[in-house]
């Protein structure tokens, strides 16, 4: 009779829970992530970039 073992595979990671992973060991060094942002501005004369 062979031994089986049941192996637990995790679920994937979605990107928001890496994104917050990241943010949360960045922030223990003391860093911080800002993350870009886009907002329509009509013709683009006051756009923050």
């Amino acid at each position: 009779m062979s031994k089986q073992t049941a192996v637990q595979t995790a679920a994937p990671m979605t990107f928001q829970a890496l994104i917050l992973r990241l943010q949360q060991y960045w922030a223990e060094q003391g860093c911080v992530i800002v993350q870009p942002y886009d907002i329509e501005v009509g013709a683009g004369t006051f756009h923050p970039a």
